[in-house]
């Protein structure tokens, strides 16, 4: 029996398949799994690539054509340094007036480099004066920004599109520039060298003022070294790894800048402030000055107004405070005030203990200056002239204050100075180097107080190649050659005048071998690393500032602390005769048999002694010491051909200086009879007025 609604036994119900999405055929797709696995093996590559390059630069990147692939930052600075930093600190670049002016030069080479072969004879006297200027990367205080260059090779396919960057890198290598940096101070020192001996400076209509009264000084064009120009032209010659580059000056218009009325305007706005006078007291000292020093302590300065200029006058501190200071005896005592010396990024910063008072004269310079040409000041308004009093008040000792600010304050001053002159010209460029570099090595030197030593040779280091020195003329074994280093000897006797002048105390100096006649008799200081040392004390209760500064032709230094008032004099002994020169000769093989010449006059040896004497600010003698110069005898020398008779040729010079002295000595004979003769001539004279 079947039951209404069941169905037939074994008889199964029919369902519809089940469907298959796009997302599930797309994954159990083939193409699919194996962009996967590509996605995979790229992450997995990336991965790779940035473990085994982490923190190096990725391949085909070149910084100034220098391949830094794979190095990290300490391998590239090195890299650099050896590829780009040595040569540059190794190149000479001369600028020349014209091309008129580098012909003769590379005459005057040519000849000089003949005469070191034998070939002729080249002496000082045929050097030729031309206009050039040389200068390298030490003179212009160049800098290579290493760590800017760097890191732009580390960021290359990293922060420019990553993985796509490195892929392309593959075509298309990264270049990355390594500009050198000057020092605008030094590029405007050559720039105004170069004005002063072909260009034609320019003169701002400005004011003068002479005897208190100020009149207009009419201006002109010039024509003018382009600054920026200079420094591209430096910058290219710099780097483009020839050791010795050259180029010629350019000049351009440089029009006045300061019209003839602006002039007109401040002559009579200085006239009527210059009416007065300025009286300073300081405790129980009194200091008037006259219109004629506010005229003298004014400067007037071009400075920028808007889109054009202005004349500015002003009161010069560096002129004005030391007059103050010395007229109202408003000093920073060294018995009182120590000043100590530190280098920091900004530059020389001067530290004090802070503690005690001192005169304010910075402040008596300003309040001058506010009185005079300040907004409500004389030049300004219509307020009758008088005198301006001043009273110089006590402040507290800064602690900490820049050198420049510690030299306005009085609180510093220069104790010591000396300068030299040194040739600059065709063959003399490589000691010139050495004089530079030497210079800036031994630059801004601090001495300590209460017995600091300062040496030569431990401040210098070996004066070697690898320290940047070049080989030039100095005295080796009484004789003048060629060697690593020549020229830092003028460098030490620089050093030793300012040094004696400040009458400091000289533990070790040496003369030179030889004399040399550019210095003072007996002040000369010879220095050779290790044997040779200059060596000097700093007894006093602050410490000394040393620094050197140069020019084409000369270099100073400087001594710098508080105000000692130590002047020293010089009692200078009689030259005392030394050992008599020889005659040498040196074989030159350009030179035919029995062929020579004269290579260097022969001088005898001499001695001399000198003694120094050193006052205190009250005029008594503090110490005193004295300085024995013994030179050696400079060889008379001849350079002769190969198998000349070098006996025959000294027998010849002998019987020659024979005959000479002969002469010599017949000729002062008859010179003494004739004086005898006239006197008696003359005593018969008189007798016969007399009678």
């Amino acid at each position: 029996m079947q039951h209404a609604g069941s169905k037939g036994k074994g008889k199964l119900s029919k369902r519809s398949p089940k469907k298959t999405s796009f997302k599930e055929k797309v994954l159990s797709s083939r193409p699919f799994m194996i962009a996967i696995a590509a996605v995979v093996v790229i992450v997995v590559a990336c991965g790779v690539d940035t473990f085994m390059n982490w923190n190096r630069a990725y391949g085909n990147v070149f910084i100034n054509g220098v391949n830094v692939s794979g190095m990290n930052s300490e391998e590239m600075q090195q890299a650099l340094q050896d590829e780009v930093g040595t040569p540059l600190f190794h190149t000479q670049v001369t600028i020349y007036a014209d091309d008129d002016a580098r012909q003769k030069m590379l005459a005057a080479m040519a000849a000089a480099e003949g005469a070191a072969q034998g070939q002729q004879t080249f002496n000082e006297e045929d050097q030729v004066e031309v206009d050039y200027w040389m200068t390298d990367a030490y003179a212009l205080k160049a800098s290579l920004p290493y760590e800017a260059a760097i890191e732009e090779a580390l960021q290359v396919g990293r922060a420019d599109g990553g993985i796509l960057r490195r892929m392309a890198l593959t075509f298309q290598p990264a270049e990355i520039s390594l500009m050198v940096s000057l020092d605008p101070t030094e590029v405007e020192h050559l720039a105004t060298s170069i004005d002063e001996a072909i260009g034609k400076p320019r003169q701002d209509t400005t004011v003068q003022i002479a005897n208190a009264w100020a009149t207009v000084l009419e201006g002109h064009s010039g024509v003018l070294v382009d600054r920026d120009w200079l420094d591209g032209k430096l910058c290219e010659a710099l780097m483009s790894n020839n050791a010795s580059n050259s180029f010629l000056a350019e000049l351009s218009d440089a029009p006045s800048r300061i019209t003839r009325q602006q002039a007109e305007l401040l002559c009579t706005q200085l006239n009527h402030a210059l009416g007065c006078d300025a009286l300073f007291v300081y405790e129980d000292n009194r200091y008037e000055a006259s219109d004629i020093d506010l005229g003298n302590w004014t400067q007037v300065d071009v400075v920028p107004d808007g889109e054009g200029f202005a004349l500015q006058p002003s009161i010069n501190a560096s002129i004005a405070i030391p007059a103050i200071v010395k007229g109202a005896d408003a000093r920073v005592k060294s018995d009182d005030t120590h000043a100590f010396f530190e280098k920091s990024p900004t530059g020389i910063m001067v530290r004090t203990s802070g503690t005690g008072e001192m005169p304010e004269v910075a402040a008596a310079a300003e309040e001058l200056e506010e009185q005079l040409y300040g907004p409500d000041g004389y030049a300004y308004t219509d307020k009758v002239p008088t005198t301006i009093q001043i009273s110089i008040g006590e402040t507290d000792k800064p602690e900490s204050l820049t050198l420049e600010q510690a030299l306005n304050l009085g609180i510093v001053t220069v104790i010591g100075e000396y300068t030299t002159d040194f040739s600059n010209y065709v063959g003399t460029e490589n000691r010139n180097h050495n004089i530079r570099l030497a210079a800036d090595i031994l630059n801004n030197g601090i001495i300590s107080a209460n017995g600091g030593i300062w040496s030569f040779n431990d401040e210098s280091g070996d004066t070697n190649e690898e320290a940047g020195f070049w080989a030039a003329g100095s005295i080796v074994n009484g004789e003048i050659t060629d060697s690593i280093g020549g020229g830092i000897c003028q460098v030490a006797t620089t050093i030793f005048n300012a040094v004696y002048e400040a009458g400091l105390k000289v533990p070790e100096r040496h003369n030179h071998t030889m004399y040399m006649a550019n210095y003072p008799d007996g002040r000369d200081a010879g220095v050779s690393y290790p044997e040779m040392d200059l060596v000097w004390r700093n007894d006093l209760s602050s410490d000394i500032l040393l620094t050197l500064s140069y020019t084409d032709s000369s270099i100073t230094c400087k001594l710098y602390s508080v105000y000692t008032g130590y002047t020293a004099k010089t009692v200078t002994g009689d030259w005392q005769e030394g050992e008599k020169y020889s005659v040498r000769f040196v074989e030159d093989e350009s030179l035919a048999k029995s062929a020579y010449y004269l290579k260097s006059d022969g001088e005898d040896g001499r001695k001399i002694t000198i003694e120094r004497l050193v006052y205190d600010a009250d005029g008594n003698v503090i110490f005193n010491d004295s300085f024995t110069s013994l030179y050696e005898p400079d060889d008379e020398t001849y350079a002769v051909g190969p198998g000349t008779d070098t006996k025959e040729l000294e027998e010849a010079f002998k019987k020659k200086e024979e005959e000479k002295a002969k002469a010599e000595a017949e000729e002062k004979a008859k010179a003494e009879e004739a004086k005898a003769a006239e006197s008696g001539s003359d005593e018969g004279a008189k007798d016969g007025d007399t009678a």
